[in-house]
């Protein structure tokens, strides 16, 4: 609570008296578990994939638009190389 005439906060009226606070650990260490890391390099390898399928599906859409130039105005930034026109 604040003390109005200090301007300062007074310990109690919490429901946690101590700072419960854990350590997080590295998930890019491993673990002991090979079922546990198997399963997490398995989500992230399925994340990648339809964050990939969904670009591409995303960026299908824009094929018909061409520039003046006659390249396509909407590309994967990196996939493809940047053309001076």
């Amino acid at each position: 609570m604040l003390d109005q005439q200090t301007n300062t906060i007074q310990q109690g009226g919490y429901a946690i008296s101590k700072d419960t606070v854990v350590e997080a650990r590295n998930p890019e260490k491993g673990t002991q578990d090979d079922l546990t890391d198997l399963l997490r390099e398995g989500a992230k390898r399925l994340i990648v994939e339809a964050v990939d399928a969904e670009l591409f599906a995303t960026l299908s859409e824009f094929d018909d638009y061409v520039g003046e130039a006659g390249h396509r105005d909407v590309v994967r930034k990196g996939y493809f190389p940047y053309e001076k026109g």
